[in-house]
This record gives C-alpha cells, sequence and structure tokens, in this order.
C-alpha cells in the first residue's frame, strides 16, 4: 500500500466509525489500517505527527491507537473479529487466546466460525471456556497466583504457535516451528521430571 492509499484508508474509516474504536468495536481491518499507516507513516505526507494524525482523522488519541495496534501484534484479527461479537476484554481474550484462531472458536470438539449469525454460541463459548480455565485455576493452592499467571501467560504462547501453523508458511518456516514445538517439549519434560525428583 503506497502513501495515498494509507492516507485514504484512514480517511474512509470517519469519525463515525471511530467511536466503534473507542466503544472497543475496532473491526481488524480498522487495527489493521492503523498499524499499516503508522508503520508507513503515511501520516507525514500529510504534515502531521503521528500524535496529531490519530485524532485528526480517527477521533482517538494517539495511546489509544497505539493499544489497538498493540492488540493487534499480540493477538492477530481474530481478537478484534472476536470483540466485535462478544465484547470481549483484553484480559478475558488473553486467557482464552489458545482456543481462538483466525477464523473460529475452539469449544467442545467443535469449530464456531466468527460470524454474525454464531454470535449466541461464541459468546456462550467464551464463558464456557473462561469457566474451565478458573476451575483449572482452582486445583493450585491459593498461594500459587505466580502458578495462575503462568498459566495465563502459556494459554496465550500457545495461541500463539497455532495462529503462526498456516498453510501460506515456507518449508522453512514450518520446519522452524516444528522444531520449536520438540524443543519446548523437551524443556517441558525436562522441568516435569526436576519437580518429580524434588516431591
Amino acid at each position: 500500500m503506497d502513501t495515498q492509499e494509507c492516507i485514504e484508508a484512514g480517511m474512509a474509516i470517519g469519525r463515525q466509525q471511530a467511536f466503534a474504536v473507542i466503544a472497543a468495536r475496532c473491526s481488524a481491518a480498522q487495527a489493521v489500517t492503523l498499524g499499516r499507516i503508522k508503520e508507513t507513516r503515511a501520516y507525514e505526507a500529510l504534515g502531521f505527527t503521528w500524535d496529531q494524525y490519530c485524532p485528526q482523522y480517527f477521533g482517538i488519541s494517539r495511546v489509544t491507537a497505539d493499544r489497538i495496534i498493540q492488540q493487534l501484534s499480540e493477538f492477530g484479527q481474530s481478537y478484534f473479529r472476536l470483540g466485535e461479537l462478544t465484547r470481549i476484554t483484553e484480559g478475558e481474550f488473553r486467557q482464552i487466546a489458545s482456543k481462538v484462531t483466525d477464523e473460529a472458536v475452539e469449544f467442545d470438539g467443535e469449530s464456531i466460525p466468527l460470524t454474525p449469525e454464531n454470535a449466541p454460541r461464541l459468546r456462550q463459548a467464551v464463558r464456557a471456556l473462561r469457566a474451565q480455565l478458573r476451575n483449572a485455576q482452582s486445583q493450585f493452592p491459593p498461594s500459587s497466583g505466580a502458578v495462575s499467571q503462568l498459566l495465563t501467560r502459556l494459554e496465550a504462547l500457545l495461541s500463539e504457535m497455532r495462529r503462526l501453523n498456516r498453510p501460506l508458511l515456507t518449508a522453512l518456516e514450518r520446519q522452524s516451528l516444528r522444531g520449536l514445538a520438540h524443543h519446548a517439549v523437551e524443556k517441558w519434560s525436562e522441568i516435569a521430571r526436576a519437580y518429580d525428583q524434588a516431591a
């Protein structure tokens, strides 16, 4: 996308749609547009800084725009697609991220597509997945808050690994990710054995 296209894309979003961003209903397309404009520094062609451009063309602060871009980088477009349908918060998404793909939520052996007609089923699945996570965390002693945090971070990491496993990966990329997965299994097995020996 060239500079002019980026500028036009930003302007096309418009003030009315910017209210959706502020209300945490930013669409995946809006998030991608924000990220692209910042990355290409297209706003400079209009003589603006990023601080000036965000409120002028998107109706949001630079801080809000940067947060949206960070969420896109961390979670991918699925966060925004699911958010449009369920109003899920960042913290809630992080908890169930390992069950969310680019196209669906994996729940009870089923893939529920991220489409408007599935919104009720998706809301139900999100509630159930969060309840499952709370039940898993409740198995830890009250003093093990750090373990609960590690579980949440582990789920987010697993989600990222699944998200990277796409058909368009090159053979080298797929080999690298497979190697990383096997390495992780080996290291976790070592940690498990160490805890078993200490018990």
